[in-house]
């Protein structure tokens, strides 16, 4: 469980994983909500995964945490998307597309010496 942090996660709870945490995850911060939808998106092995904003409740350690998880499992053959606007992320990227009203206008190679703002 260490995943995503999700260890520290289930020391909190009153019951560990037999919590109950409400209908919708009510009883989770929207943090906790978000590493646990990661968490289940990255368990079962999936060729391909599309993550839109996935960090947007997370704060600065955890993302940095999540992201490099998500590198790690780029490095397996995986095709890994994101829908973002942060930058931290795009750097991650080995393409970045620009998308919008439903056209592609910039596709871009950045070079990989941005990776090491995960590392």
């Amino acid at each position: 469980m260490n995943f995503l942090n999700l260890d520290s996660l289930l020391k909190n709870l009153q019951d560990g994983l037999n919590t109950n945490i409400g209908e919708e995850g009510s009883k989770l911060s929207g943090g906790q909500k978000q590493r646990i939808a990661i968490a289940r998106a990255l368990f079962p092995d999936r060729e391909i995964l599309i993550f839109d904003e996935i960090t947007s409740n997370l704060d600065k350690e955890t993302e940095k945490e999540v992201i490099q998880t998500i590198l790690k499992i780029a490095k397996r053959d995986k095709t890994i998307i994101f829908v973002s606007h942060k930058d931290e992320i795009l750097d991650a990227c080995d393409k970045i597309y620009l998308v919008e009203n439903g056209n592609v206008f910039l596709e871009k190679n950045p070079p990989q010496q941005t990776l090491s703002t995960f590392n």
